[in-house]
């Protein structure tokens, strides 16, 4: 994966990599390689210049997003995704994104909407149908009345 992304970074700046639709592509790809890379800091940068050559890229602020989330910055990668679903709504994996970011920040209200929409767009997805049991297991133990031990023996 690094060296696919390294080749891609190398040619989205060469002199012979085409228009800056093609380059901007370049850097999409090479910014999902770094992602299954694990390098997010790599993933950001290519993300980020993609994002220089064509500001309007949804795969590219999805790609942003997803390096923020790597990096821990879920606030950051929730802005890029509502940026990315203001501009189109059908994005199911913006969306299962996005609801992952809020659950990071204990935003269940919101993680569950996000869920629950990008199921009504895609219900063949399992990694969405996982997010969801996450999401609903977090409101279950968020709910649960809080109880010691000590209580849990007497009853």
């Amino acid at each position: 994966e690094d060296e696919a992304a390294y080749k891609l970074d190398a040619l989205a700046v060469a002199p012979d990599g085409g228009s800056p639709a093609m380059r901007a592509d370049f850097y999409a790809e090479a910014a999902n390689f770094w992602l299954t890379a694990g390098e997010s800091e790599r993933a950001y940068a290519s993300a980020s210049a993609g994002l220089k050559l064509a500001y309007d890229h949804l795969d590219l602020r999805v790609a942003r997003a997803r390096a923020y989330a790597l990096s821990g910055r879920y606030d950051y990668a929730e802005t890029d995704l509502t940026s990315v679903l203001t501009l189109d709504r059908t994005r199911a994996d913006a969306l299962r994104y996005r609801a992952d970011a809020r659950l990071q920040q204990d935003n269940l209200t919101g993680a569950k909407t996000d869920i629950e929409a990008a199921l009504t767009l895609d219900d063949t997805s399992v990694d969405t149908a996982l997010l969801r049991g996450r999401i609903n297991e977090a409101i279950r133990l968020k709910s649960a009345p809080e109880s010691t031990p000590v209580e849990l023996l007497r009853k």
